[in-house]
């Protein structure tokens, strides 16, 4: 069965869907509130919509940021700065949709990309 997976193209496609590039962004929780509900929301429907894979890190942790609850779960404090990771055929476009939804609706400064970014306080 694997073997026909293969032939018919199966891991191709999803190996081709992941590949492309990685793009980072530091993201500041600027929101007195912090990463609550709404945002969480907004950030991830803004998230699936793209192919690439999407990761917020924080103080060790990682988790995805298609999800709603995966994104509450991060732990993030109001002026924390998380990390957005973004790998795939579609990462540059994504990341920049995503970051512009984080501002919008979280209130920080804009972001920076990852190579002129401070380094996060853990």
């Amino acid at each position: 069965m694997l073997e026909e997976m293969q032939r018919s193209g199966v891991n191709r496609t999803r190996s081709t869907r992941m590949a492309g590039r990685m793009v980072r962004r530091q993201l500041r929780i600027g929101d007195p509130s912090g990463l609550h509900i709404r945002p969480a929301a907004a950030v991830a429907q803004t998230a699936a919509a793209y192919e690439s894979s999407v990761r917020f890190r924080y103080s060790g942790r990682e988790v995805d940021g298609k999800s709603v609850l995966d994104l509450l779960t991060l732990g993030a404090a109001p002026g924390a700065t998380v990390e957005l990771v973004v790998v795939g055929v579609d990462a540059e476009e994504a990341a920049e949709d995503i970051a512009r939804v984080w501002q919008e609706v979280l209130g920080n400064a804009p972001a920076v990309d990852d190579d002129r970014a401070e380094t996060p306080n853990a």
